[in-house]
């Protein structure tokens, strides 16, 4: 599509984002209510909950949508800096967009019923099927010419879609739920009552966490959000990948705390942390060192040269986030400090909003890289005072034992593969088997120094056994 229409894209989720803050948070309560609810086998009130919190959505979404249409205009015009030859585009994408914001708000609701329901095979399994298939309708029509308005109308259809499939199947598991009732008073006050640090997280997640696109798209234009999109897309991604395979951190934690089980959690935790430590090295340490490489292969040498720098930024960045406060996090939240972590993301958002609005400007997407790198000492600073305080751990050795030690052990399996890499010009095929061999010698090098303990390495040989039996039968 080219870098104008690539960022314009871009600009579009950007928006669809930002209005997702007006839903305040509802679906942390409504998870929470429909799965006390469900186990308690309180029919009415369940059934009065969705078709309520349905009808709240709904007129939060016509808000966003009508908001949206009225200032598409003003947004292709004056806010970000759209060539000429894509503001018509412009203004019907920035429509379109408002109404994928209705239908994109309407599946979080539904997602948020599933989840309280623990039916995560549907809510997460409905929400990569419409991923999925909008994107590769999308691309086969931009192929044929289609361009981008096409790609955005597809991803809107199959949003509308992936609604109707939610709504036939809380039908299913609730009969009683309709898409007409009224908004009951009870459940309004009940649902009011819970905004508070919801609506406030959601803010800071969103808010600061869009601000180095938002910026770049009025400073820069429209084209230097596409190029920063790329790795900014590639370092997420990882972090979300790490994150979305802990969620059961939470859930453990309340269970073993609230049981008095101190020494099982502090294993717990320490073992968690290593976990997603070596996760994230083995994800994130490829990355920084065959960043260019990465770069050259799929988007070509011009956006490689500018962005390359960037992506090792931003995968520092991330890097340093997901090993201090995903595991963190979970057991914080766990032992009930919504509020204390609402602190904690207003401060990371703070310390972003200004490193961008000082970096940006001056020094480019590249600033927008050493803006979320200076969020690190945040992060840091966060793991330090929630391990010590509320874990009551001591930060500096657990750091040592699950982080610092793998850390060190990839850094020297790195450091041949880095001086390789610039002697090397690397296909796709070549690029993958090196990663692949990084992760073998890291493995190799862990196992030998003893960052991974005998239980540990029991424990996986066994998976690997269980595997293998298992594609044997096969």
């Amino acid at each position: 599509m080219g870098n104008e229409a690539y960022g314009l894209l871009n600009l579009v989720n950007l928006i669809i984002g930002y209005l997702i803050i007006s839903d305040m948070g509802l679906d942390i309560p409504i998870t929470k209510y429909v799965a006390e609810y469900n186990a308690g086998n309180n029919r009415d009130k369940l059934k009065s909950l969705l078709n309520s919190a349905l009808q709240i959505y709904i007129r939060i979404g016509l808000g966003g949508m009508i908001l949206v249409a009225a200032f598409s205009g003003i947004l292709s015009r004056n806010v970000f800096k759209i060539p000429d030859s894509h503001l018509q585009e412009a203004r019907l994408i920035f429509i379109l967009a408002g109404v994928g914001f209705l239908f994109s708000i309407l599946n979080l609701f539904a997602k948020a019923v599933f989840n309280g329901l623990q039916k995560y095979e549907v809510s997460n399994g409905l929400n990569v099927l419409q991923n999925l298939l909008s994107i590769l309708f999308g691309i086969i029509l931009v192929l044929s010419g289609g361009g981008i308005v096409w790609f955005v109308f597809i991803r809107v259809i199959f949003y509308l879609l992936s609604f109707c499939a939610y709504v036939f199947l809380i039908k299913k598991e609730v009969p009683e739920f309709s898409l007409l009732s009224g908004v009951n008073s009870h459940v309004w006050s009940l649902l009011k009552g819970q905004f508070g640090y919801g609506f406030i997280l959601r803010v800071g997640s969103l808010f600061f966490s869009r601000i180095d696109q938002t910026l770049i798209g009025i400073w820069l234009g429209v084209s230097e959000v596409g190029i920063y999109s790329i790795p900014l897309l590639i370092a997420s991604s990882i972090s979300a990948l790490i994150g979305s395979v802990t969620h059961y951190v939470f859930p453990k934690t309340t269970e073993l705390l609230t049981t008095g089980k101190k020494d099982e959690f502090n294993v717990f935790f320490q073992r968690n942390m290593k976990f997603v430590s070596v996760m994230a090295i083995c994800s994130f340490i490829p990355v920084i060192i065959f960043s260019h490489e990465i770069l050259r292969l799929w988007v070509g040498n011009d956006v490689s040269a500018k962005a390359t720098v960037t992506l090792i930024a931003l995968s520092g960045a991330y890097f340093v986030n997901a090993v201090t406060t995903i595991v963190v996090t979970g057991c914080f939240v766990g032992i009930g400090k919504l509020n204390r972590f609402t602190i904690y993301v207003i401060a990371r958002g703070v310390v972003m909003g200004v490193a961008c609005l000082l970096l940006i400007k001056n020094y480019g997407i590249l600033g927008a890289g050493l803006a979320m790198l200076s969020t690190c000492i945040i992060d840091i600073a966060y793991f330090i005072v929630v391990t010590k305080r509320f874990l009551g751990m001591s930060p500096f050795p657990v750091a040592f034992e699950t982080i610092l030690k793998p850390l060190l052990c990839a850094s020297v399996a790195a450091l041949p593969f880095y001086y390789f890499t610039n002697q090397l010009h690397l296909t796709w095929l070549s690029l993958i088997s090196l990663s692949v061999l990084y992760v073998m010698v890291l493995a190799i090098l862990m196992l030998v120094t003893g960052v991974v303990s005998k239980s540990e390495r029991e424990f996986l040989l066994g998976l690997v056994q269980k595997v293998f039996h298992k594609y044997q039968r096969a």
